[in-house]
């Protein structure tokens, strides 16, 4: 397990943790944070098992840090994927990624209203972009 600080205002935040429930909520603090660039982790329930899972793969994430050129290519194909459907595509799968990068992808995807699955088995798990 790696350090963790709960802060009580967004700016000293790294990043925001919700549920499902309150995601789908639009909350003050949700759009605060999407406001600033936050990044926002959406844990399907409040339950110490979900809360335990990600605090394990947060800590992991930090230890290996995705470089800033994989990061903006993996932002950038994910968002020529979102152009190819809105050209007519019906499904785009992006290239293998990390959880990290599958998750900003997909959070993409979810800001232009599209569907997008995880698919494959690592180290080949990428993201599929498609209607909905």
């Amino acid at each position: 397990n790696g350090p963790i600080e709960i802060v009580s205002r967004i700016d000293d935040a790294d990043l925001l943790v919700t549920t499902k429930n309150y995601y789908r909520r639009r909350t003050q603090a949700l759009l605060m944070a999407e406001k600033r660039g936050k990044p926002v982790y959406v844990l399907r329930k409040n339950t110490l098992t979900q809360i335990e899972q990600f605090v394990r793969a947060i800590s992991r994430q930090k230890g290996n840090k995705v470089s800033e050129e994989l990061l903006t290519n993996a932002v950038k194909e994910a968002e020529r994927a979102v152009a190819q459907i809105g050209q007519g595509d019906i499904e785009v799968e992006l290239n293998p990624q990390g959880s990290y990068v599958r998750h900003l992808q997909h959070q993409i995807a979810d800001q232009y209203g599209l569907k997008s699955a995880s698919s494959g088995r690592e180290p080949s798990r990428h993201v599929v972009i498609s209607r909905l």
